[in-house]
């Protein structure tokens, strides 16, 4: 159930109260076990409030200031900036030649809209269960290149609200990562053929073991989602488009003859394999078409990422936490390791929630439930934010090592 926007203030002004929690969200983003000085007062917060009114360089000393001032605004969203050299605020920072970033996570933004050329079932703000898939392969590659290719471990991701995810790289390396580093970190993403430079790619005997590994877990994805939920090749406007990537006119007019003979994505792509494999063999095959089938299920399937958020320290990025406007939803923290298991269409509204907590406040004694779990349970337990709640608590504390857990040990709920 959604919420309706002329209930929409009442709502936050409840989620902010009792359910936002700024206990573990100012730990967070505090990094006081950096050694740093006073990092918490120079990050800049940007309110967006009824109205299409937007605040930027808002910045709180202190986690009561910050929460005062959440519950008095009520942004309907809540961006996260970068921390500066000095304190940034409101009234000083557009004219304030001195001001400049010194550290930020480094963020990925990725939204369904960007799939719009490869997915059939749902375009623009609209998602279903088919498409979503592109999702959990987008989080399952980035965050393993980011581990394996990287080092990095202490990465956060967060559902949107509506058609997307994040993810908030917090590693002390990452975080101090010049501009110059994160621009290169978002190329290193960014290999979809688009021109003939990006096809460089793929003109090699050898493919890197990043592009290996992608595959490998494109492939897992592959038939149901690309050739089946997708109907890739269903189409002749979808062949016609598929052919544009070919690049050799004798290949495309032979592949074309075959697709012909086909009314199927899945028999059509067998056909365009057996094609490879038969100009392979015959020494027909150009060199640069020798990873064609790599190249087509990166250019289908492989994440694609907002260069843009990613690339500089200045570049606001949604706050877990926050309230999507149009949906509702609360954008969750979500374990990685098992992301096929998060469900954005079960995520709840403010409405559900607070529907949650009223239902567990008035629910009559159970004598097979312990006291303390009525009594002392915080509102936001109450509610089916709970393991979204865990999930973001036990990254705090191996962002902080305050329970001894290895960096990259995540519990599999």
């Amino acid at each position: 159930m959604t919420s309706t926007l002329s209930e929409f203030p009442e709502l936050l002004k409840v989620y902010y109260r009792r359910l936002f929690p700024f206990d573990t969200y100012f730990d967070w983003l505090n990094y006081e076990h950096e050694g740093e000085k006073q990092p918490f007062e120079k990050r800049e917060f940007s309110f967006t409030l009824p109205g299409d009114i937007y605040i930027r360089y808002n910045t709180f000393q202190t986690k009561e200031e910050l929460v005062t001032e959440i519950q008095r605004e009520l942004p309907i969203k809540i961006d996260l900036g970068a921390e500066y050299n000095i304190r940034p605020n409101r009234f000083n920072s557009r004219n304030n030649d001195d001001l400049r970033p010194v550290r930020r996570e480094v963020v990925f933004d990725i939204d369904m809209t960007d799939y719009d050329t490869v997915r059939k079932c749902c375009k623009g703000g609209d998602i279903c269960a088919k498409c979503w898939k592109f999702m959990e392969i987008a989080v399952k590659i980035i965050d393993t290149t980011l581990r394996e290719d990287f080092n990095y471990h202490h990465l956060l991701w967060v559902y949107s609200g509506r058609r997307g995810v994040h993810c908030w790289v917090c590693d002390q390396d990452a975080r101090r990562s010049v501009n110059r580093a994160r621009k290169g970190m978002a190329e290193y993403f960014s290999i979809i053929p688009k021109n003939k430079k990006n096809k460089n790619l793929y003109r090699r005997s050898k493919l890197h073991n990043f592009i290996l590994r992608s595959i490998n877990l494109i492939d897992t994805y592959w038939v149901d989602l690309c050739l089946k939920d997708q109907d890739i090749l269903g189409t002749p406007e979808d062949i016609t488009e598929f052919l544009k990537h070919i690049g050799d006119d004798k290949f495309a007019g032979d592949l074309e003859k075959e697709f012909a003979k086909h009314d199927n994505s899945v028999d059509r792509w067998n056909a365009f394999s057996s094609l490879v494999d038969y100009y392979s063999q015959k020494g027909m095959l150009k060199f640069y078409m020798q990873h064609i089938r790599e190249e087509m299920k990166i250019f289908y399937a492989f994440p694609r990422i907002d260069e843009n958020v990613s690339k500089t320290l200045k570049h606001l990025l949604k706050s877990p936490f926050c309230v999507h406007p149009k949906t509702g939803k609360v954008c969750v923290p979500f374990n990685p390791k098992v992301v096929e298991k998060f469900n954005p269409f079960t995520v709840p509204t403010l409405r559900v929630l607070l529907d949650e907590v009223n239902q567990f406040d008035t629910a009559p004694d159970d004598p097979s439930v312990p006291s303390f779990s009525i009594t002392s349970a915080k509102d936001n337990r109450k509610t089916s934010l709970i393991k979204a709640l865990l999930t973001f608590e036990q990254f705090v504390a191996r962002l902080q090592r305050l329970k001894g857990m290895p960096p990259d040990d995540y519990r599999e709920e």
